[in-house]
């Protein structure tokens, strides 16, 4: 056990060290995270190979690294598209908006349209079952009235045994 455990400790290690190095200029690297300095961006060479090398503001040098080539006002200059590219996510945010607007109005439209149309057919047939009610009552109230009627108009049979 104590064998295993120094070896997941060293594998460990190694895992932490190899992933833990930054590479520094015209290594190889896999992102740009991995390169050491912040002027340094993970690109293709001529050889189609990703390396650290220097963003498009700075050059190499051998004596002094990467050097800034801009001052600051071109650099900023150069980023126009950056807010112009803001500007055009702005007016899109704004046509959504408006859309998802009009559709949540028209959608709140459809719901009070159909409360109106449901409340007014239930009126309906609430209306048409009360003069259905009212029929049905005065036809009974009728019925019940001629079998009164027939019963006291109909002649009693007779209980005499004399045949005629």
């Amino acid at each position: 056990m104590y064998k295993f455990c120094v070896k997941v400790v060293i594998l460990f290690l190694e895992f932490v060290l190899c992933y833990g190095q930054r590479t520094g200029y015209n290594e190889t690297c896999n992102s740009t995270e991995e390169c050491s300095d912040h002027r340094y961006k993970c690109q293709l060479d001529q050889e189609n190979v990703l390396r650290c090398l220097c963003d498009r503001f700075h050059a190499w040098f051998e004596d002094e690294g990467c050097v800034q080539l801009y001052n600051a006002s071109e650099i900023l200059n150069m980023t126009v598209t950056v807010t112009d590219n803001i500007r055009y996510l702005e007016e899109h945010v704004n046509v959504v908006m408006r859309t998802q607007l009009a559709a949540g109005l028209f959608v709140f439209g459809m719901v009070i349209v159909a409360t109106l149309i449901v409340t007014g057919f239930c009126v309906y047939v609430h209306i048409k079952d009360r003069s259905l009610s009212n029929l049905t009552k005065a036809a009974k109230k009728e019925a019940e009235s001629r079998r009164r009627s027939t019963r006291f108009d109909d002649p009693k049979p007779s209980t005499s045994t004399t045949i005629v």
